[in-house]
């Protein structure tokens, strides 16, 4: 009879780092590792190692999966036989890297500065951000957890922004995405195009557009795709500061399926997939939803709708 395997003590015991530094240049990137995809050639990295370096995503082959995965797809083997590559040391491996602690003084500065961005704020009726969201064609009630303020960038004199509060897992505020507006509420007009700067501990965390958390809920890339979602679906929706951060976020335990509102663009398409591996990976049902009538993105379809 075969010797049963133990498949969770060997995605354990070898990190995808082990494997994929001995065959590939791996980069930190944040909390992640990146690397050329030793699946298939390229030379800009699009291999993603996350989740505590237990799974690996490809945005350009579109390959993803956990350490034995990887290791038969690239023998072109099966799992009793990648597992023995392994557990036998029949491949080259590299001790997998550690990374740079996170200075705890400087994190506890960075969401106190958030934190006291968030309570210099003002209620949001009336400013240009609430402008700004009606702009795009969003009328529902607009939650408590965006604000107005009017805060500097860099050397600048304070200009208007959307304040977004981010809360972590725990329920507590950790950070504060700004959104740079004009006084009549239009995206500001900065030199580089950016107007979206986040602040203090947002890895994990989430915009929360709608209270509680419920089976089924929506995840959004955005303060704006979110609000479009909750007006065109009238679902709970949550909202990472940014497309990329959405396969980062901390869901509780009793929310079993999510429903993921990505952008129809290949980037958008790349996070999604990203997002879907993780939550699967984490035992839950997941569904991916796009912009209907070719829109970009829900903002795109809302007021598209509206126009209609």
């Amino acid at each position: 009879m075969n010797a049963a395997i133990n498949i969770d003590a060997i995605r354990t015991d070898f990190p995808v780092t082990a494997v994929v530094g001995a065959i590939s240049k791996l980069r930190r990137a944040g909390r992640e590792w990146v690397a050329c995809c030793p699946l298939h050639a390229e030379r800009s990295p699009s291999f993603t190692i996350y989740a505590g370096d237990k799974r690996w995503h490809c945005f350009g082959c579109g390959e993803g999966g956990d350490v034995l995965d990887l290791v038969g797809k690239l023998h072109g083997v099966g799992l009793r036989e990648a597992a023995a590559m392994l557990t036998g040391h029949n491949l080259p491996t590299i001790k997998a890297p550690r990374a740079a602690p996170v200075a705890d003084n400087d994190d506890r500065n960075t969401i106190s500065e958030a934190i006291a961005i968030w309570r210099n704020s003002s209620a949001i009726s009336g400013t240009p951000a609430e402008a700004y969201l009606r702009n795009r064609g969003i009328t529902i009630r607009l939650p408590d957890c965006l604000r107005f303020a009017r805060i500097p960038l860099g050397n600048r004199s304070p200009m208007p922004a959307l304040v977004a509060l981010v809360a972590g897992p725990d329920d507590m505020p950790c950070g504060v995405q700004r959104i740079y507006l004009t006084d009549d509420g239009r995206k500001a007009d900065l030199p580089d195009g950016k107007v979206k700067f986040s602040l203090g501990r947002i890895r994990g965390g989430a915009i929360r557009l709608t209270p509680g958390a419920v089976s089924g809920m929506i995840l959004s890339g955005s303060v704006e795709d979110g609000l479009s979602l909750v007006e065109i679906e009238g679902r709970a929706v949550w909202a990472a500061p940014g497309e990329e951060m959405v396969a980062g976020m901390d869901l509780p335990v009793a929310v079993a399926s999510v429903v993921i509102g990505a952008d129809a663009d290949m980037a958008g398409r790349r996070f999604a997939a990203k997002a879907l591996d993780k939550f699967v990976a984490e035992g839950r049902a997941v569904r991916v939803i796009y912009p209907a009538d070719g829109a970009k993105d829900f903002n795109e379809e809302l007021t598209k709708g509206l126009a209609a």
